[in-house]
């Protein structure tokens, strides 16, 4: 289990993405949250002992350390976010279900979600998110905010 950072982010025509982060390191290549500018990036460069990221358009992105600024998206509802392969294949994020963005218009209070994961070791040992047949992640707890 993986507990994760909820995230919308509207554009100019008020049409909402959302983005679901982790604060897992984040390396070259990974897609990313600034939650400061509310903006997404792709890192070219992560400069962990000077604390910030430099994205594919040479932007620079401060985590300002306490608390982190930017976060690692593991899954979304943006569909041109992804990864290329050296062939031309195109993998895109594990998406959300059709209920849960559901909820998530009808209840603007989810902050965090629990996610299964699995743990693989080849490569390298890591945990991935379980996602079912359509790609969406598989979540097991939704956590709100109470409004006061």
């Amino acid at each position: 289990m993986k507990t994760l950072r909820v995230h919308k982010q509207y554009n100019q025509n008020n049409k909402s993405q959302v983005y679901i982060t982790s604060d897992d390191d984040i390396i070259a290549d990974d897609w990313c949250f600034s939650i400061e500018l509310g903006e997404i990036f792709q890192c070219k460069e992560s400069n962990e002992p000077e604390d910030h990221y430099i994205s594919a358009t040479d932007k620079t992105y401060h985590t300002n350390t306490d608390p982190h600024h930017c976060y690692k998206i593991i899954a979304t509802t943006n569909t041109e976010v992804g990864y290329g392969d050296e062939v031309g294949g195109w993998y895109p994020f594990p998406t959300l279900s059709k209920s849960f963005i559901e909820r998530l218009c009808k209840m603007d209070d989810i902050n965090t979600i629990t996610i299964e994961c699995e743990l693989l070791t080849e490569p390298m040992l890591r945990f991935v998110p379980k996602v079912d047949l359509n790609n969406a992640l598989v979540i097991s707890t939704i956590n709100i905010t109470l409004k006061q």
